[in-house]
Order: structure tokens, then sequence, then C-alpha cells
């Protein structure tokens, strides 16, 4: 084209790739700060479990190939993978106590009903955080009782969404 020879790119894909792993690493390790502190301290309505699972699962995917990369080659850059990754796997247990507590279909029952297992009232509002939950209230120490109630609350929505859908029929 124009009379000039085609310009080789041989060499800027060859560079991408070599880039890849740092660039991978980098934006996980990122997205793991930021993210944990938003899940730490930030809004407890705007905490979806779900995501949480995802991105978690994620970033050890990530973190593991990162790990297999750097640690022949840059053993400093291994080790603060192996940091974060044990970062990233201790902070899983949150999990659980997240998808339960962020259910749909509590009711002042099963609110009751953690009372009961708990030994305190607890109910979020503005000012409840996954830091408050596990650290100052201690959550994670009764997570399979919290979640067996919340499984059950769960339940019962879907049973009660799915009765709402449905249309009389003719008698």
């Amino acid at each position: 084209m124009f009379g000039r020879p085609q310009t080789d790119y041989t060499d800027v894909q060859r560079v991408a790739r070599n880039l890849e792993p740092y660039q991978n690493f980098w934006i996980c390790a990122y997205d793991w700060i930021k993210s944990q502190s938003n899940w730490l301290d930030g809004d407890w309505t705007q905490v979806d479990g779900e995501e949480m699972e995802r991105n978690l699962g994620t970033w050890l995917r990530t973190i593991a190939k990162a790990s297999k990369f750097f640690n022949d080659r840059y053993p400093d850059v291994g080790a603060l993978c192996t940091e974060i990754r044990d970062a990233v796997d201790s902070f899983k247990k949150n999990v659980p106590l997240v998808l339960a507590l962020r259910a749909n279909g509590i009711r002042d029952r099963h609110w009751d009903s953690m009372k009961d297992v708990l030994g305190f009232s607890i109910k979020p509002d503005e000012s409840f955080t996954l830091r408050k939950a596990t650290e100052e209230l201690k959550l994670l120490e009764k997570v399979d009782s919290i979640v067996k109630i919340c499984d059950t609350a769960s339940k019962e929505y879907g049973i009660e969404t799915a009765l709402d859908k449905m249309q009389p029929g003719p008698l």
C-alpha cells in the first residue's frame, strides 16, 4: 500500500504475550486489595456474596498461574503471589456468612432465630459491615447455625415467590 513495505508486528504480539503474566497479576492484586476494603468496610447493602465468591475463585486461579511464572524468575514477586494467595484463601471463610446474611427472604422471625442462637440481636443496618460481623460480633463462630437459618429463609422465600406467581385456576 502506498508503495511502502508492510510493517511486521510479530514483535509487538510477542511483547504483549510476555507482559501478560505481569499485567494479570498486578490487576488481580489491585482488584483484591480494593475489593477486600470495600467488602470489609463498605456499605453492607452493596456486598454481593455471589460476586465475592466468583471473584475470589478467579483471583486464586490467576495467582496460581502467576506463582508458577514468577517463582523461578523473580522469587520476591513469587513470595508476594504467595502472600496474596494466602490472604485471598483466608478471606474465603467469609463467603458463607455473606451469602447467608444477604439472602433474600430473611424475615423478623429469622432474625429472632439468630438472636436465640447468638445470644444477641443482629439485624444489619447502615452501620453494619463485614468487619463488624467478623471481628466485633464474631459471627464466624456461629456461621453454620446462621447459614442454616438463612437457608430456611431462602427456601421459604422461594416457595412464597412461586405461590405468588401462581394464577388461580377455574373451580
